[in-house]
């Protein structure tokens, strides 16, 4: 859910600018470290935080196409 996808978002960031070198290894690294605090799969986290980036994307190109 949008939810969960915020929440596991803040996560990522939160561990990327701790350790930069995260953003190298989604997969194995950052998503498989979410996923196991969280109590769910690395693929779960992917498509959440996925879903979170193209809602945002699509609002910002709607209020761009309303100017």
């Amino acid at each position: 859910t949008s939810m969960k996808g915020y929440g596991y978002l803040k996560k990522a960031i939160m561990f990327c600018l701790e350790d930069p070198r995260m953003q190298k290894n989604l997969v194995d690294g950052l998503y498989s470290i979410i996923a196991k605090e969280y109590g769910s799969s690395w693929q779960n986290v992917e498509r959440n935080i996925k879903e979170i980036r193209n809602g945002k994307y699509q609002i910002i190109v709607n209020q761009i196409k309303n100017i």
